[in-house]
């Protein structure tokens, strides 16, 4: 029979983002299978606090079915300070503030922006350590410039745009960090998750390196990168099969985690059109590009044996394997 969805008016929200979460048809044969569906899909969207469906049979043989969403708050912030002093008498101060509406376009997007600050100095000296860093995302509840799976599962593949940026001034160097991504994440499955990203970038410049941590670097090649000159531009992901997704497992369970990553291959191409550095290297915004291709794979099975003292008994066994 008629399905019919009903809100408060103070929710501006898109007529086509209801339908798309909506798995009950009109003039479809009634299954419960897809009642549950539409309950999991318009609660994994975040924005209401309640989701109500009733069923009522008419005097034939339909039934007809209202959808009733309670709203929740869509706006909201949070505000952190952390302050330390060491016994050396060094002062550090940290700020944080973070904003998040929700349904931004009136499209159930999820919006998030933060500033972070950490402020290091010494009384009756001249040693000072500032930090400044601003963060930005957006979810959208669809997956952006690729096909849309026709059949609706109960979950919902989200498309999410990141953005940051990171100043570090320090008396042994400067740096600025900024990155960006896009890319899903969702579920095949209620076991099988994934996270893919076609698109991520790192940007890394240092300068006013002093001697001194110069020396500290050339004793730990491990830091090398991390404080030298980077750009990386390329596709990476995470897939996570498990035989439990529950977030508190009372069984035993398996699980295999992939994480792959890979950069330069595609800007590799171009590299005789790219100017020099003093090394040789090939150089975007006077900076080197890296190049790789990194995966790392992680098999687990986990044994669960009760409860002793009403602690729950466990053992782990994992695997890893990496290259790059």
């Amino acid at each position: 029979g008629d399905v019919t969805i009903s809100y408060d008016n103070d929710l501006v929200l898109n007529e086509k983002v209801l339908k798309r979460l909506n798995a009950i048809v009109p003039g479809s044969v009634y299954r419960e299978k897809d009642v549950n569906t539409t309950y999991s899909r318009f609660s994994s969207i975040q924005l209401f606090s309640g989701v109500n469906i009733k069923t009522t049979p008419t005097d034939s043989n339909l039934v007809n079915c209202d959808i009733h969403l309670t709203p929740a708050k869509l706006k909201g912030f949070k505000i952190n300070l952390e302050g330390s002093i060491t016994s050396t008498g060094l002062v550090s101060i940290s700020p944080q503030l973070n904003f998040y509406p929700k349904n931004l376009f009136h499209g159930g997007e999820w919006f998030n922006i933060g500033f972070q600050g950490a402020f290091q100095f010494k009384p009756k000296d001249n040693l000072r350590a500032n930090e400044f860093g601003v963060n930005a995302s957006i979810s959208f509840p669809r997956p952006l410039l690729i096909p849309a799976p026709a059949h609706k599962t109960p979950t919902i593949t989200r498309t999410e745009i990141k953005a940051s940026y990171n100043f570090q001034s320090r008396p042994e160097y400067t740096r600025h960090i900024m990155s960006a991504s896009y890319g899903y994440n969702g579920r095949l499955s209620n076991k099988f998750l994934f996270q893919l990203y076609p698109i991520q970038m790192s940007f890394v410049r240092l300068t006013d390196i002093s001697d001194g941590f110069k020396e500290t670097l050339e004793k730990n090649p491990y830091l090398t990168y991390s404080y030298s000159d980077h750009f990386d531009a390329g596709a990476g992901g995470t897939l996570y099969l498990t035989t439990n997704n529950d977030i508190v497992p009372k069984t035993s369970y398996r699980y295999l985690r992939f994480n792959f990553d890979a950069s330069g291959n595609i800007l590799s191409l171009f590299k005789g059109l790219m100017p020099r550095g003093e090394n040789g290297s090939a150089q975007i915004f006077n900076v080197p590009f890296s190049q790789y291709l990194r995966g790392e794979l992680n098999l687990c099975n986990v044994w669960r044996f009760g409860k002793w003292n009403g602690q729950a008994l466990a053992a782990r066994l994992s695997l890893g394997v990496g290259g790059a």
